[in-house]
């Protein structure tokens, strides 16, 4: 069985992080985040078809040395295609009857072994899985009836129109043959473009739950390290060199190589990446530091991201901030 993983934006809410590589390349955690899409598969998938156009060459640079147990296919897209022309440009390569179809910047605790079992047991053209959300006027919504086949779509209603609180959750398992509806090369929207079309043959809701999150902004960059780290135990901290009066407050993921100073303080819901400095005094809280980023001396940081190389200066204080790779503050 094949997957098809649409990473081919251009990152541009995420930026300055993302000037220097693809969003999908971002950690999570610790990992890159395409990777934990690849490794959130079912063990029915032989095969990933990874639709990009940003830094193409740096995702084949990636997979080149990426061990995830599964076939990666790079397919570039010469300009961005949409969510529709994405898939399109994959179906070529496509070699199964079904197929399972992720939108790349999603962070979610479905279960796509479960939601493949779903789609084969009720069958039709289609299932997509939904998630609640108190405020559906910015995203697309899923109409289900009793029986959780979708009845219809809105998309981005205006507030208190919405037929549903169910969203798409950008997760699909899917008929391959829906794909003949699109045109080759021609961008569109599989939301728009295809599922309003194959209704009568069938398209069902698959509810789930735990967390879910669209990180296609440092703040939901933020969240999602937290929903992370609510929700799985961080791994453990073999190579840390800490002071014994440093402080790390849970839940937080502390990479090999981190050092921490005196009496420093790092969590709850903090990152960081391989090679990070905390130096004395300092706290830092909800923010994920990239490899190599460096926290001066009693310098205080929360709600941020820090990139590469990215460094606070002894005595500074950044909340809300995002520094891109070797910045100083």
């Amino acid at each position: 069985m094949d997957a098809v993983i649409l990473a081919g934006g251009l990152g541009t809410r995420m930026r300055p992080l993302t000037l220097h590589r693809p969003k999908p390349l971002l950690p999570l955690v610790g990992e890159p985040m395409v990777d934990r899409l690849v490794r959130s598969l079912p063990p029915e998938v032989e095969r990933v078809v990874l639709a990009v156009n940003y830094m193409a060459d740096a995702m084949r640079a990636h997979f080149r040395l990426a061990d995830l147990g599964v076939r990666v296919e790079v397919v570039e897209e010469a300009e961005p295609l949409g969510t529709g022309g994405a898939f399109r440009n994959a179906f070529e390569r496509l070699g199964s009857e079904l197929f399972i179809g992720l939108n790349g910047d999603v962070v979610a605790s479905f279960d796509l072994g479960a939601m493949l079992a779903a789609h084969r047991a009720h069958g039709g053209a289609g299932t997509i899985a939904v998630w609640p959300v108190k405020d559906p006027s910015a995203f697309g919504v899923v109409e289900l009836d009793a029986r959780g086949r979708i009845v219809g779509f809105q998309e981005k209603p205006p507030k208190g129109t919405a037929r549903s609180d169910l969203i798409n959750a950008g997760a699909y398992v899917l008929h391959t043959d829906i794909l003949d509806l699109l045109v080759k090369g021609k961008p569109s929207s599989i939301e728009r473009d295809v599922f309003p079309r194959v209704l009568d043959r069938g398209l069902h809701g698959f509810r789930f739950e735990g967390f879910w999150v669209d990180a296609g902004t440092p703040l939901d960059y933020l969240r999602a390290h937290r929903e992370l780290l609510s929700h799985d135990p961080p791994p453990s901290r073999r190579g840390m060199s800490a002071d014994p009066t440093a402080r790390v407050v849970e839940p937080s993921y502390i990479a090999d190589d981190v050092r921490l100073g005196a009496s420093c303080e790092v969590g709850p819901f903090a990152a960081l990446g391989e090679g990070c400095v905390v130096a004395e005094g300092a706290r830092v809280s909800e923010s994920v530091l990239l490899p190599r980023a460096r926290v001066g001396a009693r310098a205080r940081v929360a709600r941020s991201v820090l990139g590469e190389g990215a460094e606070v200066g002894a005595e500074a204080s950044l909340d809300g901030s995002v520094l891109g790779d070797g910045a100083r503050a």
